[in-house]
């Protein structure tokens, strides 16, 4: 049977439930307004809600489920259909002969198609759509619908969202269970336009929350514009290279514990392209020596991105020294001698020394000294002594 309601100038109809109806669950024909709010309309076998002629229709933040199909407007009605949920309605969830706003409402789990316009002009914004056959169809050429900051999601006919729209997981809280408030992180927070959005969402919850309104029925009470937490290690911490191939330790967190991607430069100008998240990288730092700084982006789902940075000197060029045996005399008369060693770096400096007769016997490194007491090899006509001067670590 229908619950039909005609010939009226204004009708109301507000927290109600209508479920189980053979035919539909509400039939509004010829009223000059028509307002549907905060009902739960489930079950029905055509139409869960059906407006013929009717100038002004405002259908809100009702939760539309498992009908045939969830809205039908038809004949010279306008209707405006903002904050409701529509899940598992069969043939489809909403088909509109008018001029039309679908605004802030989420649709899930549609068998059919979700919005079906003819002969339509208005606007289609703010919307989920997310795991359904047809995320929108247009079948009348003469439609001019504006469609935008939409998040159409893994569905198996997908639309255009619109230009500023995106094609993402909407992170519900619990789809299976039928919670499609947004999850902390969600892609959708904060990135909906404000151009006739209704001012709470279908909870009745205020909007905005935070920096903007969200995409979708809810409005989540989480900052969707906190980007990751990161930092980035070159060489375990060491303060100095000899090598320009480094290795990088990363590690980055999110508050919607999901940090999407990261991408590295070493002038904060030129970037390589975006890649998964890892905690590792090999990474070439630009010739020359002098202090080099690593630059890494982290960015989340929501597109959210932060930069840290850490530096490292590099030092390629070996230490200059010199060494001097007995104050520089041409001869000795003992093997026992003491050596006058200098050493300079323009770089890490000079911390190590060592020391061989013959360059190729050498003793272990020592610390760099400017003086030092040998023992010449015996017997010799002469003898040369080689140093050997080491950088830093």
């Amino acid at each position: 049977m229908n619950r039909l309601i005609s010939g009226w100038s204004s009708v109301t109809i507000v927290n109600n439930t209508f479920t189980s109806n053979g035919i539909t669950g509400i039939y509004l024909r010829l009223p000059t307004t028509a307002t549907v709010a905060n009902n739960i309309i489930t079950k029905n076998g055509n139409f869960g809600i059906r407006a013929d002629r009717s100038p002004s229709l405002l259908v809100m933040q009702n939760t539309i489920t498992s009908n045939f199909l969830g809205v039908q407007v038809s004949g010279n009605s306008r209707a405006r259909v903002l904050n409701n949920v529509f899940d598992g309605n069969g043939v489809g969830a909403v088909s509109l002969q008018s001029a039309l706003d679908v605004v802030n409402n989420t649709f899930v789990r549609h068998s059919g198609w979700v919005m079906h316009f003819t002969s339509s002009t208005g606007i289609v914004s703010n919307n989920i759509v997310a795991d359904c056959s047809f995320a929108l169809i247009t079948w009348d050429t003469s439609s001019s619908v504006m469609v935008d900051y939409n998040d159409f999601w893994n569905n198996t006919i997908n639309a255009s969202p619109g230009p500023n729209g995106m094609q993402q997981d909407p992170l519900f809280v619990d789809l299976a269970q039928g919670n499609l408030h947004l999850r902390r992180g969600s892609p959708c927070i904060d990135r909906a336009t404000s151009v006739g959005t209704p001012r709470t969402d279908f909870e009745g919850d205020p909007r905005p929350q935070w920096f903007g309104v969200d995409i979708g029925a809810d409005e989540s009470p989480y900052n969707g514009r906190i980007p990751p937490t990161g930092s980035i290690t070159i060489n375990g911490g060491a303060a100095y290279t000899s090598s320009t191939a480094t290795n990088l330790t990363l590690s980055a967190t999110d508050d919607s514990s999901i940090v999407a991607s990261m991408r590295f430069s070493n002038d904060r100008t030129n970037w390589t392209s975006w890649q998964n998240y890892s905690t590792s990288k090999t990474w070439t730092l630009p010739p020359g020596d002098g202090l080099k700084t690593v630059y890494v982006q982290f960015k989340d789902d929501a597109d959210n991105v932060s930069t840290s940075s850490d530096t490292i000197t590099l030092d390629i060029i070996s230490p200059t020294g010199s060494i001097t045996v007995a104050s520089g005399a041409a001869y000795t008369t003992s093997p026992a001698v003491i050596l006058s060693l200098a050493a300079t770096d323009g770089g890490s400096g000079v911390s190590q020394m060592r020391l061989s007769n013959d360059g190729a016997s050498w003793t272990t490194w020592e610390a760099c000294a400017s003086s030092r007491t040998w023992t010449l090899p015996v017997p010799a006509s002469e003898s040369r002594l080689r140093l050997d001067a080491g950088k830093r670590g």
